[in-house]
């Protein structure tokens, strides 16, 4: 039987082994998170997007699902810290902007939430950002409205924004 030979070790290698390995395990660690905030255990959630976070500090992703998972569990100082820190990194950030806003409403910051909640943009998409500014200017106007009440409709104006930018873009695409 043929003997195969060791393979040999590229020291140039190790440091860009070490980052694949500990991107890995950022998003295993990441996903293991999404299951756990997807299923409501927000303390676990929260556990898995810190060990995330110490692996990839400078992600706005990972920044985000962890300031998600704090205004799930009403912690909204800490959701607006995370958010705030998602929007330093990646300036735009929609879901990240509708969130903070959102959080700063938890957070009796009423007006300032709805001021960064009317600014919520979605690169080339026109529609789907009027529809979700335009849904934050009416409920402005509804001081009696509760948090969860607010969530859902500025959720709901995301999905109506997301649908109607499609129905916008069809004739376009139909076009070329």
């Amino acid at each position: 039987m043929k003997k195969i030979p060791a393979p040999t070790r590229n020291p140039a290698l190790v440091p860009a082994l070490a980052l694949v390995l500990a991107l890995a395990a950022a998003c295993s660690t990441a996903s293991r998170g999404s299951m756990a905030l997807e299923s409501g255990d927000y303390q676990s959630a929260l556990d898995m997007y810190q060990q995330a976070l110490a692996q990839d500090p400078g992600s706005a992703h990972l920044r985000a699902r962890l300031g998600l998972t704090r205004f799930r569990m009403g912690d909204y100082p800490g959701a607006v810290r995370e958010f705030e820190q998602a929007l330093a990194i990646t300036p735009g950030n929609d879901f990240a902007t509708l969130y903070l806003g959102l959080s700063l409403i938890g957070n009796s910051e009423r007006e300032r939430g709805f001021e960064v909640l009317e600014t919520y943009r979605v690169p080339f998409k026109f529609v789907q950002s009027r529809v979700v500014a335009d849904e934050a200017r009416r409920l402005r106007g509804h001081p009696e409205m509760s948090l969860a009440e607010i969530t859902r409709a500025m959720e709901a104006a995301v999905t109506s924004g997301v649908e109607e930018q499609r129905q916008a873009d069809e004739p376009m695409s139909r076009d070329r």
